[in-house]
């Protein structure tokens, strides 16, 4: 547990700080670190940690970070009973893998879509 506070902690500092560097290596490099943070915390800390991530992503234009952290949204949705915004955000992520050519993303996102359908009986 302490090293999910710690994560959170770390991503909390990280995140403004990102934002005021816009586009820059830097801004990337901590980018990178709050991805790894999304990966090693629990499911509800991944939604709200993404969450918040989510929005700068898109504000940096940096797609794959985007991508990224709409499947990791996806993800904890499915594990939280959060069946619809599970769906809405690997459809989200879709046209951003395929821009990106990432097959094995687009695969995930498509397994993620056709298990939610399921269980939604769709």
């Amino acid at each position: 547990k302490g090293n999910h506070n710690m994560a959170l902690l770390i991503a909390g500092q990280v995140l403004p700080g990102v934002r005021e560097l816009g586009p820059s290596p830097e801004s990337h490099t901590l980018l990178s670190v709050v991805k790894q943070l999304i990966s090693n915390v629990s499911t509800e800390e991944t939604l709200d940690v993404a969450r918040k991530a989510l929005p700068i992503f898109r504000d940096l234009g940096e797609k794959r970070g985007e991508a990224n952290t709409l499947l990791a949204i996806s993800c904890a949705c499915i594990s939280e009973a959060l069946p619809k915004e599970a769906l809405d955000a690997a459809r989200s992520a879709l046209p951003i893998l395929r821009e990106l050519g990432e097959q094995r993303g687009q695969a995930a996102a498509l397994l993620i879509v056709s298990r939610v359908q399921l269980g939604l009986g769709e």
